[in-house]
């Protein structure tokens, strides 16, 4: 039998604690899973999303129980020459370590992860294994794990969404890190860590136009968010006071992690399975009249970045949910799954390969992705760089990149500018000038183009974030122009700051200099006169980092991107 918890809540996730949140979780996420599949809309509207998370959280499960089975036998066995009696409790069992128990969580999870997100999943619970090599967590290895976490998953997702899980994560991670300072307590690290995934999940729709339209938030940030709650409410909670851990009506499609042995995941010891994972009800035969595929499988023996190299043409919504520096479960939607599966058998030994059919279905809301409307319109962004191109692009918007040069004439941007309208295939353009291009220049000299003078990249993202195609071309102008105007800019350039130039690095331990002290008492005035959204845009990691440790007001909302080449070491708008 396991030890049981003391009468006293633990300030740090031991070996119990972390079996306990794994169930808890299952159990919500199969509990939660209609609800999180109705807010499914992005990358692609099927409405899976929170059956994939709970099957791959039953898979982490599964295989936490076999080796928690294969423990008890190995006691067993030895107890069997002294006559004593063998058996075990699954729920409560911390014969396991707490490295060992997060170990078979991630293996499993990773194994018998079930689409987009059911691989980002698996990578959180890889980034919690890698945490608790050294023993039961605190406040400052809960800090680590989702550090780890993100890390993880920004590897694996080959082009990242804002307004998605990674936002959720971000913020999770960045609130836990401030917490950790001050707290070695697990729970208040959590509870820090959980409020501001809620916060940021609130504000996905502001950042995903297709969120925005569709009326619901980030479907894999929500999945998360029931992570951490759980993690906040097991960590609250004494063992008898909780679920009790029945598992009953969590089904895992006949997932079976077979025979863990000491192997090493990341130079540590972990553990590996020698058996293969059967997920007999996933396994489907590719449609051929299909326009996409999802091809997911699980590959040993490999070199990790050769295959995303040779991944990435063939496909989108990759993910490559690394186990090892040479295995990992992959995900991808793909018109061309031959290439895929044929390319990765010449890489390394594949498994667990299933071919489904993407299912777009509607969910009864509205939704770009789910309407065949064609596109009469397009917002044409004005951008200084291809960073900044691709940022745009992911908000909906096609782009131009004219770079800051102080000898090029408004005349020649406006017939750089006129050159890509010109090849627009659309009846109607909303040019988003973005401080880079004079409005005045392009104003009325071009057929069925309005201008929506934004002073600057955060005003841009402002009118972008309320950029609606269902309106009229006036009345969505309007709104943009609004939005655009309404938002008060301010930019520190590299050598406003005088630390550090783009690209060097420097210490993200040195106090913020007085020039963003003062930018940040600004954005404060204007927040007590009404503002109420506040928008970010940094040119590398560390001013990012720089600025995401300035106070935040509980009442007003922000968001934080670093965009690199944009112009400036720090953007900031307010609306």
């Amino acid at each position: 039998m396991g030890t049981s918890m003391t009468n006293s809540l633990p300030d740090a996730i031991d070996s119990t604690t972390l079996q306990r949140w794994a169930r808890a979780c299952a159990h919500t996420l199969a509990r939660q899973k209609e609800e999180i599949n109705r807010l499914n809309v992005f990358p692609v509207p099927d409405s899976d999303t929170g059956s994939n998370m709970a099957f791959t959280m039953a898979s982490a499960v599964s295989a936490l129980d076999h080796a928690l089975r294969e423990r008890e036998m190995k006691k067993s066995r030895s107890r069997a020459g002294n006559g004593a009696q063998s058996g075990t409790d699954l729920t409560t069992d911390a014969s396991l370590t707490t490295s060992e128990a997060a170990i078979a969580l991630a293996i499993g999870a990773t194994k018998g992860s079930r689409g987009n997100s059911g691989v980002v999943l698996s990578q959180l619970l890889r980034g919690l294994a890698e945490s608790a090599q050294v023993g039961p967590l605190n406040g400052t290895s809960v800090c680590d794990a989702l550090s780890n976490s993100l890390r993880f998953v920004q590897a694996a997702i080959v082009n990242p969404v804002e307004g998605t899980a990674i936002t959720v994560l971000r913020s999770a991670a960045a609130a836990a890190t401030s917490a950790a300072q001050s707290t070695d307590s697990a729970g208040a690290v959590a509870h820090a860590a959980r409020l501001a995934a809620s916060r940021a999940l609130e504000r996905t729709p502001s950042q995903l136009p297709v969120l925005r339209r569709a009326g619901v938030v980030d479907a894999g940030g929500r999945g998360l968010v029931v992570l951490l709650e759980e993690l906040e409410r097991v960590l609250t909670t004494r063992d008898g006071d909780s679920w009790d851990g029945g598992f009953s009506d969590v089904g895992i499609n006949d997932v079976d992690i077979n025979a863990f042995t000491p192997a090493h995941i990341g130079g540590k010891t972990a553990w590996t399975s020698d058996d293969e994972l059967t997920m007999g009800s996933r396994q489907s035969h590719p449609n051929p009249s299909a326009s996409q595929l999802e091809v997911m499988f699980f590959i040993e023996n490999m070199d990790l970045e050769d295959l995303r190299t040779f991944l990435v043409p063939l496909g989108d919504s990759l993910i490559v949910g690394a186990l090892t520096d040479h295995s990992a479960r992959i995900h991808i939607h793909t018109n061309r799954a031959g290439d895929v599966i044929s390319g990765a058998y010449e890489r390394g030994d594949v498994s667990k390969l299933t071919v489904e059919t993407l299912h777009q279905v509607s969910a009864d809301r509205p939704s770009s992705l789910q309407t065949a409307r064609p596109r009469l319109r397009s917002v044409l962004a004005v951008v200084p760089s291809e960073d900044a191109a691709a940022f745009f692009g992911r908000a909906g918007a096609d782009t131009v990149v004219i770079e800051a040069d102080e000898n090029v004439a408004d005349q020649d941007q406006y017939e750089v500018v006129c050159e890509v309208i010109e090849k627009e295939v659309v009846d109607e353009v909303v040019l988003v000038t973005n401080g880079i291009v004079d409005p005045n220049e392009v104003d009325g000299r071009l057929a069925n183009v309005v201008v929506v003078p934004a002073s600057s990249l955060c005003a841009g993202l402002a009118a972008m974030a309320v950029h609606d195609p269902s309106q009229s071309l006036d009345a969505d102008a309007a709104a943009m122009v609004d939005a655009a105007r309404g938002t008060t800019t301010m930019t520190l350039s590299y050598d406003d700051l005088g630390h550090r130039s783009d690209g060097e690095s420097t210490s993200a331990e040195l106090p913020p200099p007085p020039e963003v002290i003062r930018a940040w008492k600004t954005v404060s005035e204007l927040l007590e006169k009404g503002g109420e959204l506040v928008t970010v845009i940094s040119g590398d990691d560390h001013w990012s980092q720089v600025m995401q440790s300035l106070p935040q007001s509980d009442t007003s909302e922000y968001s934080f991107f670093t965009i690199p080449k944009c112009g400036a070491a720090v953007m900031i708008g307010v609306e």
